[in-house]
C-alpha cells in the first residue's frame, strides 16, 4: 500500500546532506517541511523500516533498506552522493543511526 505522501506522518526525517563549504552533517526534519521539499528539490528518499513495516504503507517513491538486514550498511554506502539523502523510520532511532553511518 502507498501512503500518499501529503498525508503520511513522520515524527522526524534525518537528512544527510552536504552543507556549502562543509563536511557532511545530519539535521532533522518535521514531517509537516518534508512535502515542499519532496515537491520542488531532487532528493534520495529512503525507508529503513523493516519489509512488513514498509509493505504496511509508506511514502510516495520512497525507497527501502532494512536497518536490520546484514547488508544494510553496504546498501546504504551505495546511495548517490550527488543529493541530499532522506531517511526516515517510525520513531527516528534507526534513521539516525542510518544517518551516522553515511557520514
Amino acid at each position: 500500500m502507498v501512503v500518499n505522501r501529503y498525508f503520511f506522518f513522520i515524527g522526524l526525517l534525518f537528512i544527510v546532506a552536504p552543507a556549502p563549504g562543509q563536511d557532511e552533517k545530519v539535521n532533522q526534519l518535521h514531517s509537516s517541511a518534508l512535502h515542499s521539499i519532496l515537491k520542488n528539490d531532487q532528493v534520495t528518499l529512503i525507508d529503513v523500516r523493516t519489509r512488513s513495516e514498509f509493505a504496511n504503507g509508506r511514502i510516495e517513491d520512497a525507497g527501502h533498506l532494512n536497518y536490520y538486514a546484514i547488508d544494510f550498511k553496504k546498501k546504504l554506502l551505495l546511495l548517490p552522493k550527488d543529493k541530499p539523502v532522506y531517511l526516515y523510520c517510525n520513531t527516528g532511532y534507526r534513521s539516525q543511526r542510518a544517518a551516522e553511518i553515511l557520514i
